[in-house]
């Protein structure tokens, strides 16, 4: 049997922005980078994330929890 297996990771996201305190500079983040952008990649639309900017990075460097996994 072929299993489809979900599993999860934290992703962290980096952004460069100009602010004049670190709480200004959460405010002025969260204004221009409020979500992933989504990319289509191998085959599906949910394989890949990104980001728009040059100052914007995305990471997930944390092992995947595995969590469930049904019949394909």
């Amino acid at each position: 049997m072929r299993f489809k297996v979900y599993g999860r990771t934290t992703v962290n996201v980096v952004t460069v922005v100009e602010a004049a305190c670190p709480d200004e500079a959460l405010e002025v983040a969260l204004g221009e980078l409020n979500c992933l952008n989504q990319y289509v990649g191998n085959g599906g639309d949910d394989k890949m994330v990104g980001v728009e900017g040059d100052d914007d990075s995305v990471s997930a460097d944390d092992e995947i929890e595995w969590t469930s996994a049904e019949v394909e």
